[in-house]
């Protein structure tokens, strides 16, 4: 019996799936719809009884992304199941590091199989503009002890998983998708919004909008647009404006903000407006986002009028300060002008590129350069430092980028304000970088930063049983 491709049974019609390739098999299909229901949160099926509003329900779904789901596990059991679902961006990692991890995390120090499993992507057919990756692994348990050993671990695996997927995607893009170089800011959202709103204070006050990078896939840019703006006489309100708008985009909130002399409503929204990328290639794959974000701010003149571009200034600083390093460096090849840019705008907190003088960048990116022509192979980590007037400059790179967090949780204690200690962590071929520029009030501070980061190292390596000396 052959079933039409439309036959496909959800629990819900909130939640009936849509191949994003025309995939008509439909015995498959409501396969893949069966898991999908089975890995929604109860939480969701019992908001849906209350809530209508299907953007509303599927905005809930994004912000739990990634979910991850275990068969149920005894001493008689000779598989697990790991079911999971995410954003359809991680489909190039996912799989991957979730494999990797499943089959050493589970039993230390041995490797075990995946003896099956099924992915897929999709969207709901109700919301087009939100994709999902979901995919199924089967582990093979060969003996009572191993049984033993991944009951004890599951549950701290999988939280593992569910806290380390969305960095793990930040990191794998770099090499799979072509370099941005502006970080986004998604959870500041609406502290942004709040400090918009703020600045409308008058009648005449123009509307404030705030433009911020948030993701890439091969073909689009998208970015988070925040406004605020006073709704007066015969204006028409903000959503309405905006859902006509010839701009691809997608509202995730418009609100009241408070009101200016009593009587005029302030309205501000969230929303995300997607291009396409390919018109702003740089000759090495690159993307130029000035000239994009200059392509957004005419689209949204068109759709707003003129408004006051609130972080316009704040980009505009960060490509003064970065022409600045490029003349004090001198010419450049291809490849050291890539390199230059994403050292950078990997400068956090982001302000600090433009804090920083130029001489002390310069010697800081010249150290980058100097630990990068390290062989690893003869020493799997470096560790390089120099100290200039007020400032530690330090650089440490490893084959493997899960030092990081160790290093970082090492340095935690010391308290260093954010003001005080610029981070910078890059990934460049196989290498992993990450440099630290260090405001010094006394020197005491500096033996401490080096023996923390020693200190992160030597857990990073216990972990992966090669202790340091």
């Amino acid at each position: 019996m052959t079933l039409h491709k439309t036959q496909i049974i959800p629990f819900s019609h909130f939640f009936l799936i849509q191949p994003l390739n025309g995939y008509n098999n439909s015995f498959f299909l409501n396969l893949i719809q069966q898991i999908v229901d089975g890995i929604i949160p109860e939480s969701l099926w019992n908001e849906m009884k209350l809530n209508s509003d299907p953007e509303m329900i599927y905005y809930r779904l994004v912000s739990m992304l990634p979910l991850f789901k275990c068969s149920h596990l005894d001493e008689t059991s000779q598989f697990v199941t790991v079911t999971y679902l995410c954003p359809e961006e991680y489909t190039y990692h996912a799989r991957r590091f979730v494999i990797d991890t499943l089959t050493k995390s589970l039993t230390p120090g041995k490797q075990l199989e995946i003896v099956g499993g099924i992915n897929f992507q999709f969207q709901f057919a109700m919301s087009s503009s939100r994709r999902f990756y979901i995919a199924q692994e089967i582990v093979s348990i060969r003996n009572e002890s191993e049984n033993k050993i991944i009951r004890k671990n599951l549950p701290e695996v999988i939280q593992e998983l569910k806290q380390k997927l969305p960095s793990q995607f930040v990191r794998g893009s770099n090499h799979i998708l072509h370099p941005i170089f502006m970080p986004r800011n998604e959870e500041e959202t609406i502290r942004n919004l709040i400090v918009l709103s703020k600045q409308i204070k008058y009648v005449k006050d123009l509307p404030q909008v705030s433009i911020h990078y948030e993701k890439q896939t091969h073909i689009d840019l998208t970015f988070t647009i925040i406004v605020a703006r006073l709704l007066k006489g015969a204006m028409e309100p903000l959503r309405k404006i905006l859902e006509k708008s010839r701009i691809k985009l997608d509202i995730e909130d418009v609100r009241f903000t408070g009101y200016v002399k009593q009587k005029y409503v302030k309205e501000g929204a969230i929303f995300r407006i997607t291009i396409d990328k390919r018109p702003f290639f740089r000759p090495d794959h690159s993307v130029d986002l000035l000239k994009a974000r200059q392509k957004i701010v005419g689209e949204l003149s068109d759709c707003l009028g003129e408004f006051r571009d609130f972080n316009g200034g704040m980009i505009l600083k960060q490509d003064e300060a970065l022409n600045l390093l490029r003349q004090d460096l001198g010419k450049l090849s291809a490849e050291s002008e890539f390199l230059l840019e994403n050292y950078f705008y990997s400068l956090k907190p982001g302000i600090m590129q433009t804090v920083h003088d130029t001489a002390t960048l310069n010697k800081h990116y010249e150290l980058l350069r100097t630990v990068l022509k390290s062989d690893l192979k003869v020493q799997p980590y470096q560790v390089l430092g120099e100290s200039i007037e007020k400032f530690f400059l330090c650089f440490i790179t490893a084959q493997d980028s899960s030092f990081k967090e160790s290093v970082l949780n090492a340095i935690a204690p010391l308290k260093i304000s954010t003001h005080d200690l610029t981070t910078s962590f890059l990934e460049i071929n196989d290498t992993s970088a990450m440099g630290f520029i260090l405001r010094v009030e006394c020197p005491e501070i500096v033996q401490k930063f080096r023996a923390a980061i020693l200190s992160g190292f030597n857990e990073w390596c216990h972990k992966f049983y090669c202790p340091l000396e």
